[in-house]
Order: C-alpha cells, then structure tokens, then sequence
C-alpha cells in the first residue's frame, strides 16, 4: 500500500510551472487591414521579440521539468526491489530533482526583463511578472521535494503510521503548489479577452489545477480509509465548468480564426503578419480545449464513486493520472505558443 500511495500520488503532485495565457491583446482591425501601419510594424517586431523571450525561459525550466516528469517512472522502477532497496535507489532521483530546480532557478533569475510597450500586455504576463512567478513555484516545488524524505524514511523502516504522517505532509506541500499555480494563472482572468478565448483558457487551466488540488484533499481521508462528504458535489462542479469553458473557448476561436483566415490572404502587411502568428497561437490553444473530456470524465466517475460513498485512493489516482497528462499538454502547448508568437 505504501508504494502504491507513492505511485499514486507522484503525478498530482509534481505540478510544473505553467505560463499563464500571454498573447497581446487584439489590435487590427476585423473589417480591414492597412497596408502599412507603423504601429503594426512595431506589434509584429515586439511579438516576435516577446515569443523569443519566453522560449529562452522555456529553456531556461526544461532541464527541470524533464527531471520532474521522470520522478513517476523512476519510482516505479525502483518499486520493483525491496522497499528498502526501492528507497535507497529514489533517494538520489529527488536529490537529482533538487539540483534540477536549483540551477533552473539561477537560470531565471539570470533572464534580461525587458519590455514590450507595443504589445499592451497584461501585468501579470510582463517579463518581470513571469520571473516572478516562475521562480514562486519553484520555492513550492522545493517544499514539496523535501517532503518527500521523511516519508522514504518511513518507507524504508517498514513503519505504516509514519509513512501516513509523512504521505499527509506531502499532500499539503502538493496542495499549496496547485493552488500556488491556480492563483497565478487566475491573477490574469480579470483582463483576459473572452472574444479571444484567452479568459476560456486561462479558466480552464485554473478549474484543472483546483480539481487536482481538491483530489489531493480526499487522498488524505481516503489513505486512511475514510470519505469525503463534500469530494462528489465539488468535482462535479469542476467538471461542468471546464466543460462550459471548453465548449465557449473552442467556439470563440473557431470563429475568429475563420475571420482571421480570410484576412491574412490579403498581403504581407504587418497587421497580417499580426494576425498570423496569433492565429497561429490560437490553434496551439485549441488542442486543450479537446483534451479535457477525457479529465472531466475521471472527475465524474470519481465524484460518482465519492457520492456512493465508496472513494478509494485508487480513485485519486485514476484523477492523478488523468491531471499529470493534461497537465504535460499544457506545457507542450505553452512551448508551442512561445515558438508560434517567435515565428519559428
């Protein structure tokens, strides 16, 4: 059991940083498109510099998210010896982690910060902002790595209450880094643009982070065999909502990018330049937006399990599983974002 809770918990857990919603915001004319526009010339340029920055701070992090990633799968190689061998062996993978984010860390802190005037960005998605954030998250991801010691050490000594004591500590520092990450990406919905489908995005994001950090609550009840009275209404509500955002989102942007298609056939101006490289983003976006049903279909089943009152941590992680693919989706789309706003 105590491997098994490892193994169920290591996805949810291992919350990557995430950049929240960063295209700037819509500034040509839906009608019309000037030929020539200095202020375009000026968005174009800077669009391009600011999609540049933010794959030099996707380099920056990728060491550490690919160590972070592996954490699951090196666990579950080390299970297959000997609890105390299994420990012994996944020790110098969160030493490894730890070294990962430490130098990801004196990476971003080594960023140039410089602005965008042209592209009007929200504050929360400034370079400075950025940093900030990045670097907050990985102050949780350390909490959260070192609070895995002390439950190996239970492990290792064959000691079931410890290691419930230990695998609680663990939850409430995976917690605090998904509502660190929900919080963060929420900051920007008050400015986020719904006839961009940006505000539907950076939702989305929010809703999955907070049903992942909810699961986490319930695995502390379910770990020692006790129910989550309110789990079953509180998924449910996670699911409905990201299904709502998905289905406006998706067809927000299907609109807009039909528009946009007819627009950017007009020339090479920059206004078009513009608008293809959102357009661009634009359909990065769209692949969250048809990978959620798979998310909220385990949210159901799990919510169903909870209101029958038969919740067990195999349900937390089956949400677990489910929260750890969408969430490498988001980053894979976040890295596609900056490289489609870069122009490469």
């Amino acid at each position: 059991m105590k491997r098994y809770l490892l193994a169920a918990l290591l996805p949810c857990a291992l919350a990557l940083p995430v950049h929240a919603q960063t295209t700037p915001k819509e500034r040509p004319a839906t009608e019309k498109l000037a030929p020539e526009d200095s202020e375009m010339k000026a968005v174009q340029t800077e669009m391009a510099a600011y999609g540049a920055w933010l794959v030099r701070l996707d380099a920056a992090n990728q060491e550490a998210t690919n160590e972070l990633q592996n954490i699951q799968s090196e666990w579950r190689a080390a299970a297959k010896a000997p609890a105390a061998q299994a420990v012994a062996r996944f020790r110098p993978v969160v030493a490894r982690a730890k070294v990962k984010v430490a130098e990801a860390r004196l990476r971003v802190r080594a960023l140039d910060t410089p602005a965008f005037p042209a592209l009007d960005l929200d504050a929360d998605s400034s370079t400075p902002a950025l940093v900030a954030q990045v670097l907050k998250l990985y102050d949780r991801i350390d909490m959260l790595l070192d609070s895995f010691g002390p439950m190996l050490t239970a492990m290792a000594r064959n000691d079931a209450q410890a290691t419930i004591s230990a695998a609680s500590q663990m939850l409430d520092a995976a917690q605090l880094l998904l509502d660190t990450q929900a919080i963060l990406i929420n900051a920007g919905l008050a400015t986020a643009d719904r006839e961009m489908g940006s505000y539907q995005v950076g939702l989305l994001q929010v809703r999955i982070f907070q049903a992942a950090s909810r699961s986490m609550g319930a695995a502390k009840l379910a770990m020692v065999g006790k129910q989550d009275p309110g789990l079953a209404r509180d998924l449910e509500r996670f699911a409905t909502e990201i299904d709502a955002a998905s289905r406006e989102g998706k067809a927000v942007m299907t609109a807009k990018l039909a528009q946009w298609d007819v627009l950017t056939k007009t020339g090479d101006s920059d206004a078009v330049q513009v608008l293809r490289r959102t357009s661009a983003v634009l359909r990065v976006d769209l692949k969250l937006f048809d990978a959620t049903p798979a998310y909220t279909a385990v949210l159901r089943a799990t919510a169903a399990h909870a209101r029958a009152g038969r919740l067990a941590i195999g349900d937390i992680s089956a949400v677990s599983r489910a929260f750890g693919e969408i969430r490498n989706l988001i980053n894979e789309i976040s890295t596609q974002e900056n490289a489609a706003m870069a122009g490469s």
